[in-house]
């Protein structure tokens, strides 16, 4: 573990790993706190670094120290789960391995602490989980590399080691709970990672995390960085394809930048050809995309074989789409199923997302159930499964934006369109299609609707749907301005004058 002023989080990160760990190894790098004396004081060994701006040199400092068989990498925010200490003390035997995949749980504020996994009484829930290779044999051969977003993925690649199961442990990360410290962290991060770039601009991996270290307002830069990595990625033999970890997440990055630009059909088309070359791994990204182009048999194909396999790219170098999980896909099958009026399959999608859904993926796959009661005129079990969707001020905004769009829906379909319209404006979220669709079809319905609102409009949907982006090219018609040529025949259908 490598600090600095970390003396609040400490006795949480060292305390959680006393009964498994051998040693406690900290490097402290320029603490103004009581950190090193209250890591000491929980039986660590402390080393002193100068911090020199590179988080691997610092990191390598703890490695070269370590006596252990295994070692184990935490942030002092971070803590293990303490349902997982068996899984620990399993993986530690494992003989067969050299390094072994653990799962990062991003915590968030929330109503209460019944869904806090680390049982101290805090508010606090998972946000997104994901995997990061945390857990290694101690060997000199591997270290960690990178200025910044360190790893130690590259050197094991280099000794011939790819094979990285699941160890089943998990580590609970608090550090991004305030907005104050997720702030701070990436305006550190983005200063390093925008060195690193200048100093290598031709490698990949820095160029990537540039990219999605940089701010919101910087979105189309972010884009164009996004789109001339993987473009660069691309005209590598399929073997270097291969040997690059982070090339699922660069795709998925990818695609999202351009799924903002309403770039659906070049997005599932990149997302198929790298499922063509490399397989099952990149099924999630590519079953999302061509879903959002309303393609729906390979989207339903890709999705229905990560569901049946949703981890089994973990155990090699690949880093999955970190939007990837059983939840997600659940979300997107149902999605389907409705807009095909199989609305049986698709209660029985959501119900199944529903069992290992966080926060965030609960509120979309209940605003989704509400939806399939909506598509078959059952108001009363509609407004049932409103009121029980997440609500209150600790519920993420996300939740209570969902809440108010699938409100407005009901509103809608009932004949209150005031009240559909005060809902709408209320559900409102930046970056998000479903909302910003539904208030400008109900004002075009109430008649409320001028230039300006046009121009509102226009500008509000991004075209992150077959549907949003008809209507999105339907008021650049009454603009008068230009579309985009290659559209997903979805799009095309609903566009079409009629005949």
């Amino acid at each position: 573990m490598i600090v600095r002023d970390e003396a609040a989080n400490l006795p949480g990160a060292l305390g959680s790993v006393q009964g498994v760990a051998q040693e406690l190894i900290v490097v402290d790098t320029g603490s103004t706190d009581d950190s090193a004396v209250i890591a000491q004081a929980l039986g660590a060994r402390v080393l002193h670094f100068a911090w020199c701006d590179d988080f691997a040199r610092a990191r390598n400092v703890a490695l070269q120290a370590a006596t252990g068989d295994w070692v184990l990498c935490l942030d002092a925010d971070q803590q293990l789960d303490p349902a997982s200490l068996p899984a620990l003390e399993q993986a530690l035997q494992r003989q067969d391995v050299l390094a072994q995949m653990v799962t990062i749980e991003l915590l968030t504020a929330a109503a209460d602490d019944r869904a806090n996994p680390l049982k101290d009484g805090r508010a606090l829930a998972v946000l997104q989980s994901f995997p990061q290779l945390r857990l290694f044999r101690r060997d000199a051969r591997i270290r960690f590399q990178g200025r910044v977003h360190e790893d130690v993925a590259d050197s094991l690649l280099a000794i011939g080691s790819s094979h990285w199961p699941e160890a089943g442990v998990r580590l609970c990360d608090h550090g991004y709970v305030q907005a104050s410290e997720r702030e701070r962290k990436r305006a550190r991060n983005l200063a390093l990672l925008q060195r690193v770039h200048d100093e290598s601009p031709d490698a990949l991996y820095p160029a990537y995390k540039l990219a999605i270290s940089l701010p919101a307002h910087q979105q189309a830069e972010q884009a164009a960085l996004l789109q001339a990595t993987l473009e660069r990625v691309l005209q590598r033999p399929v073997a270097e394809q291969s040997a690059l970890p982070f090339l699922p997440q660069l795709l998925a990055r990818t695609v999202e930048a351009w799924v903002n630009q309403g770039r659906l059909l070049e997005a599932a088309r990149v997302c198929q050809r790298l499922l063509d070359l490399h397989g099952p791994v990149f099924d999630f990204t590519a079953g999302c995309a061509w879903a959002r182009a309303g393609e729906w048999a390979p989207a339903r194909h890709s999705l229905l074989r990560y569901l049946a396999a949703p981890t089994q790219a973990h155990h090699a170098a690949w880093q999955t789409d970190p939007q990837a999980s059983p939840a997600q896909a659940c979300w997107w099958l149902a999605w389907m199923d409705r807009q095909q009026g199989d609305f049986t399959q698709a209660q029985a999608h959501v119900q199944q997302g529903l069992r290992s859904a966080t926060p965030l993926q609960r509120a979309a796959l209940e605003g989704e159930g509400v939806e399939i009661l909506l598509a078959q005129c059952e108001w009363v079990a509609a407004a049932q499964a409103i009121g029980a969707m997440q609500a209150g001020p600790q519920a993420p905004a996300a939740a209570l934006s969902e809440r108010l769009r699938v409100s407005a829906r009901l509103a809608e379909l009932t004949g209150d369109l005031p009240t559909a319209l005060t809902l709408a404006q209320s559900a409102l979220v930046p970056g998000q299609d479903a909302a910003a669709a539904l208030l400008a079809t109900l004002e075009i319905q109430a008649g409320q609707i001028d230039l300006p609102r046009l121009q509102h409009h226009h500008q509000a949907l991004a075209g992150q749907f077959f549907d949003t982006l008809a209507l999105k090219l339907l008021i650049a018609r009454e603009l008068g301005l230009p579309w985009p040529a290659d559209l997903p025949a979805a799009t095309q259908a609903l566009i079409a004058p009629p005949v």
